[in-house]
């Protein structure tokens, strides 16, 4: 069995059975607050900023190139790692994320994210969503993802588009991994009054990576401590009727059969935070439903509603 050792609040280690059966001395670091991915052939100890007196010695950065080197080495680990049946629990260690003021009163932006099967509207309806509060004055910003302009971004594109080819626990954790690159940027962004709308989040990676047959818990863990939404929107559309959009096809996905499991899927992430919104209804419809609920959202997290880490407890 692997095993996560999270030994900061900004890295997560998993220890990796060797040939033998038996534990190596090297981890694999998922993600880190430096490089972002990154492996150690050190313990996560040693391989943690040195403290000397109270004062942190300053972090050793990696350009961008050596990043994402670094974590295709990580996620090739851990995909070989499969063939010694290891396995990932789905509970974090008692060393969460921590995050800065949680409890704090100070008015901040909402989180709010657009879920749903390929052609079922996000798109269309985060635009529309962005225009509406901007025009009530509200600091707003739509986002997507997968985030395309990154490094990271630039390999899924590539997948998705068929130009070339991952394994899937690869391309899930490069999916997880793209997030994480703007976990920092997102925090600041709601701290300072800007509402998100973001188009796709980790229950899609956690869908469509278990439709593949991955396993569920798996697919969640490199999720953990990110941001969690307060709201999500999901979009309710058959397979069928979506398939019926047009555009369908035209990525790796958009396959009837392989929508019709991610459905499933998506019915098993649901929780309190979600809202379902009738897709097939007509687009000025659709939207009429969002507005009221995405307004209500933002009044509430400018009152002071703190932020939490995404599937910790």
């Amino acid at each position: 069995m692997g095993t996560w050792l999270n030994e900061s609040p900004s890295a997560s280690y998993m220890r990796l059975p060797g040939d033998s059966g038996r534990f190596q001395t090297s981890e694999v670091q998922l993600f880190g607050s430096d490089c972002g991915f990154s492996t150690s052939t050190q313990p996560p100890s040693a391989s943690k900023r040195s403290v000397s007196n109270g004062v942190q010695s300053p972090a050793r950065h990696c350009t961008p190139r050596q990043s994402i080197r670094k974590f295709a080495t990580a996620a090739v680990r851990l995909s070989t790692s499969f063939r010694y049946g290891l396995k990932f629990p789905f509970k974090c260690s008692s060393r969460q994320i921590h995050m800065e003021n949680n409890h704090s009163s100070d008015p901040r932006g909402a989180l709010i994210v657009l879920e749903g099967l390929d052609r079922c509207g996000k798109t269309s309806q985060s635009s529309r969503l962005l225009s509406y509060l901007e025009e009530l004055g509200h600091a707003v910003e739509s986002w997507r993802f997968p985030d395309r302009t990154t490094n990271v971004g630039q390999m899924i594109s590539s997948y998705l588009a068929n130009k070339s080819h991952l394994d899937d626990h690869t391309i899930h954790l490069l999916f997880s991994a793209n997030r994480w690159e703007k976990r920092s940027l997102m925090e600041s962004k709601l701290k300072s009054g800007t509402t998100l709308i973001i188009d796709r989040y980790s229950y899609s990676g956690v869908a469509f990576s278990s439709a593949k047959g991955l396993d569920m818990e798996w697919c969640k863990a490199p999720e953990i401590g990110l941001l969690a939404p307060d709201l999500v929107l999901y979009l309710d559309i058959s397979p069928e009727k979506a398939a019926e959009r047009g555009g369908y096809g035209e990525e790796r996905y958009e396959q009837l059969e392989f929508q019709e499991k991610v459905a499933e899927s998506y019915k098993t992430l649901r929780d309190a935070s979600w809202k379902n919104i009738d897709a097939t209804l007509p687009i000025e419809d659709v939207e009429k439903q969002l507005r009221e609920t995405v307004l209500n959202c933002v009044e509430t997290c400018g009152k002071g509603k703190p932020l939490s880490g995404l599937w910790l407890s």
